[in-house]
């Protein structure tokens, strides 16, 4: 069993509703492609898996060592900005 966790994937639908850039923090849409071979690559490796090559590890001891209402603040602005 795996919990990936991707982020904004270049799908049609997520293309569909119109997002705009999410600014300066915000991270490159990731290919549909890429992400499922991520996936995949990660099943068997352990229980859970962020999506993106970009130092996995490093994100996980960022967002450990701040608190999680702050976290959860910071995702729904970037969400909100991405359709406002």
């Amino acid at each position: 069993m795996l919990a990936f966790c991707p982020g904004a994937t270049r799908t049609p639908n997520f293309l569909a509703t119109r997002p705009r850039s999410g600014g300066l923090l915000s991270a490159p849409l990731m290919d549909p492609a890429e992400t499922v071979g991520e996936a995949l690559e990660a099943l068997g490796r352990g229980p859970t898996r962020i999506a993106g090559r970009g130092q996995p590890a490093r994100r996980l001891r960022l967002a450990s060592a701040l608190p999680r209402r702050f976290l959860v603040r910071i995702m729904s602005r970037a969400t909100r900005r991405m359709y406002e």
